[in-house]
């Protein structure tokens, strides 16, 4: 840090009253985080950078099969990359950092929010076959998936249910992952960290005021064991686990 920020770090940090989760997966969530990122020095805004809205163009990328050649969003070209497969590798560079670290201590229910739009509609995808299962009458049956996008999952359910992706429209329907987390980056939330975290992580804006929540990077595999869905609230509830 330069002396300015290290000197609005060291206040921020003195001002700082910590707050302490009561949920047993946010407490997990914390302790995890805490581990991992105080053992992520210099990969700070690279993994910030996953929390912009510039990762909604990587993901629809990755997901689609698509180049990684065409430009970024503006916060990834306002850190000097030029294109998103140069932010992709370094990424997964700091997640290969990162290393057996990753591996949480005790697995850890969160949720994440998905909506399913029109077949034909921008960017839509048919997440899992989910959406064709639900334009069928038969029972799911469990199946193994692989997500080639970053995802992100919250310890809040009510955090999840408001995400829609980058769509500005409403979807056909909202899908509730409640996800049985093994492996992945926990951020805890802003309000949860100890003062060393805090000071750890105020250089970068990104992480500074994030949310709590959970990062898999991609080619994660998962079970999943049941979907389903709430015709009434156009609502989907999928229960899945990860595979390591």
């Amino acid at each position: 840090m330069q002396e300015r920020e290290q000197q609005e770090a060291e206040a921020a940090v003195s001002s700082y009253v910590q707050q302490f989760p009561s949920d047993a997966n946010e407490v997990a969530l914390n302790r995890n985080g805490e581990r991992q990122l105080l053992g992520l020095s210099g990969w700070h805004t690279i993994v910030g950078l996953l929390l912009t809205k510039d990762v909604y163009r990587l993901n629809r990328c990755l997901r689609g099969g698509d180049s990684l050649e065409g430009g970024t969003g503006a916060m990834m070209d306002w850190n000097g990359y030029a294109s998103l497969q140069q932010y992709f590798d370094d990424a997964m560079r700091a997640f290969e950092h990162l290393g057996s670290s990753l591996d949480l201590d005790e697995p850890i229910e969160a949720f994440r929010g998905i909506g399913l739009h029109p077949a034909e509609g921008w960017g839509s995808f048919d997440t899992w076959g989910i959406r064709s299962h639900l334009e069928s009458t038969d029972a799911w049956e469990p199946t193994v998936v692989e997500d080639r996008g970053f995802a992100f999952a919250s310890p809040c359910e009510a955090t999840a249910q408001r995400y829609n992706g980058p769509h500005r429209t409403d979807p056909d329907w909202r899908v509730i992952c409640v996800m049985e987390i093994r492996r992945g980056l926990c951020v805890p939330d802003q309000i949860y960290r100890t003062p060393q975290l805090m000071r750890h992580l105020y250089a970068d804006s990104y992480l500074r005021h994030a949310d709590g929540q959970i990062i898999i990077p991609p080619t994660a595999r998962w079970l999943i064991t049941s979907v389903t869905p709430d015709p009434e609230t156009k609502t989907v509830r999928v229960r899945m686990h990860q595979l390591v």
